[in-house]
């Protein structure tokens, strides 16, 4: 079944996102990422994505790709919006705050020049370099320097890491609750 965009694009509630502006989109909810947006999108690993509208898109063959209009209809979660900025919580160590805190995961954002660290907590932990530099480093001697749009897998046995940011430098940590 095809979609009209105008039928789609009038039941979403419209955002303007500016650099380092967090949404939290629950699985279920249906949303769309305007041109020109670089994201860091926190995901399960199912990869799974039900179009109900392409904004006339073509695949790399040069074909509409396949709407998923009855799948879509099955999974929205029409009690989920509109969604809004996230605002960030402080937490118990300087110049972290979270972001999000979910049954899921937890993703927390490290700016400003104070003493952070990251790991060491026997969970795993993704981090990534939006802006600037950041340097992590263990009392091992262990040291990796992270520029702009970097990402790293910290193994759940990773010690505890300082972090070093310089200048408008920024860590997003991306770990599992307890």
């Amino acid at each position: 079944a095809a979609i009209a965009s105008g039928t789609v694009e009038a039941c979403l509630h419209p955002l303007h996102p500016r650099a380092g502006d967090c949404v939290f989109i629950p699985a279920g909810t249906v949303h769309a990422l305007g041109a020109g947006l670089l994201v860091a999108e926190i995901q399960q690993a199912s990869n799974t994505t039900f179009r109900l509208f392409d904004w006339n898109r073509v695949g790399a063959d040069g074909k509409s790709r396949p709407l998923h209009v009855e799948q879509a209809l099955e999974v929205i979660d029409f009690s989920s919006g509109p969604r809004e900025f996230q605002v960030p919580q402080a937490t118990s160590q300087p110049g972290r705050e979270r972001l999000v805190a979910c049954d899921k995961f937890i993703f927390d954002r490290l700016v400003g020049q104070a003493a952070a660290t990251v790991a060491g907590d026997g969970r795993f932990h993704y981090v990534t370099a939006p802006r600037g530099q950041v340097v992590l480093s263990s009392d091992a001697g262990w040291r990796e320097e992270l520029r702009a749009g970097e990402s790293v897998l910290l193994p759940a046995v990773s010690p505890r890491l300082d972090v070093s940011l310089a200048g408008d430098g920024v860590l997003l940590d991306m770990y599992l609750p307890n």
